[in-house]
């Protein structure tokens, strides 16, 4: 069983209020031990954004950002967690640097493209901001690990793997997730809001 996550947005330094950041973390903690008591996940995957600053804050806020996400989805060792780089943890692709890239992985172990095969059903993992396909050294290197782990000459034989990124392949606009409060709506962007 997969339980997918997504948008954490982990209250930062400059943004938001501390009773805000309490209550919510309070929250997604609750939820988060909830659904892993009634779900008995086998692997968790959170699909980016885990930070809402993660972009913007100094190596010791950093740090201090991946204590509390690890303290408040926390899994046991039976359970694997997948965490997938967000905008908001590394940056857009036009202000992407191998310094948040490398802090991020060096934290979470992924930045790039990862073929991760559970029981039987595979799943490609990609980091939505390298996929501008602008020939980029980040661009370049998903796309090289994209084709030597997903490719023709891949190890394993699969069909219809599951993919796996922070930013949606493709929708016009949140309009399938309106509210009875939502604000006006406005097309996505290609390649800011969607691939």
């Amino acid at each position: 069983k997969a339980m997918i996550i997504s948008d954490t947005h982990l209250l930062g330094p400059f943004r938001g209020h501390w009773f805000d950041k309490m209550r919510r973390e309070w929250q997604m903690r609750r939820s988060f031990n909830a659904a892993k008591s009634l779900f008995d996940p086998d692997i968790v995957f959170v699909l980016g954004d885990l930070f809402d600053e993660g972009d913007l804050v100094e190596d010791a806020e950093f740090y201090d950002y991946v204590q509390r996400f690890h303290d408040i989805f926390s899994v046991p060792k039976t359970t694997r967690i997948i965490n997938i780089v967000g905008n908001h943890d590394v940056g857009f692709h036009y202000r992407l640097h191998s310094y948040f890239m490398d802090r991020f992985a060096e934290n979470f172990n992924h930045t790039g493209v990862e073929l991760v095969s559970i029981k039987d059903t595979h799943f490609v993992i990609i980091n939505s901001m390298a996929m501008e396909n602008d020939g980029c050294e980040f661009c370049w290197k998903a796309m090289k690990e994209l084709d030597k782990k997903c490719g023709i000459h891949r190890k394993h034989q699969y069909s219809q793997p599951i993919v796996m990124q922070h930013f949606p392949t493709f929708r016009e606009s949140d309009k399938s997730c309106l509210e009875g409060d939502s604000p006006e709506l406005e097309n996505y962007r290609e390649n800011w809001e969607v691939l």
